[in-house]
């Protein structure tokens, strides 16, 4: 039978798990809003691995995603909340469109 001092003993361990998992941002999300389309480059200074992008992009924006997920550097991207509008650089490469 398992004593009530190994289970508060285990909820402990479980606590310090996942403050550990907290405080190394293991779970953290770069968010960005675009005000104004083309302008996602200088907005992003330096992302996680996760990116949350909201607001108005345009091809430049789109192009430098693609940059961003084929060099790696970003593995999960959350988009659902932007509006993709005309201008801006062509997001694809040799004149055939690629998927992101």
């Amino acid at each position: 039978m398992i004593r009530k001092n190994h289970i508060i003993n285990l909820y402990g361990v479980l606590l310090t798990v996942l403050l550990l998992f907290v405080h190394t941002n293991l779970w953290a999300v770069t968010e960005i809003y675009v005000e104004t389309a083309g302008t996602l480059q200088s907005l992003l200074t330096s992302t996680e691995q996760e990116l949350k992008v909201t607001g108005v992009i345009n091809g430049s924006d789109i192009k430098y995603i693609r940059q961003l997920v084929t060099a790696g550097t970003v593995k999960k991207l959350d988009w659902s909340g932007v509006r993709i509008v005309s201008g801006g650089q062509a997001p694809f490469i040799s004149g055939t469109a690629r998927s992101l």
